[in-house]
């Protein structure tokens, strides 16, 4: 698993930066069969739809920090909102994930 180099990103061209991301991610799920398809990460397998809902609560859980640190008040979509935390519930239930964490390392 690797991150996009983004050392090169000049600080005018992050709103570009974003909307290419965005752009791929689109394209990456543009396929209904995905969502069906098995799909693995270091720390969880499933369908492609499971992944999918992870990193639609990811992208929530963490836009709501940077608006929040930046005191901005986003509209959100209380059906996103509602996915998301059903998602993080699921997941993430226990208090201490270290023994989760240390199986997928």
């Amino acid at each position: 698993m690797s991150l996009p180099d983004t050392s090169g990103v000049p600080e005018a061209g992050w709103t570009t930066a974003w909307d290419e991301a965005y752009s791929r991610a689109e394209a990456a799920w543009s396929d209904d069969a995905k969502l069906d398809q098995p799909m693995f990460l270091p720390w969880v397998q499933g369908p492609g739809s499971q992944l999918l809902i992870g990193y639609v609560a990811e992208l929530t859980v963490h836009t709501w920090d940077l608006t929040r640190a930046t005191g901005q008040a986003p509209a959100w979509d209380p059906a996103v909102l509602a996915t998301s935390l059903e998602h993080i519930h699921r997941e993430l239930p226990m208090a201490e994930r270290g023994p989760m964490w240390a199986e997928a390392r």
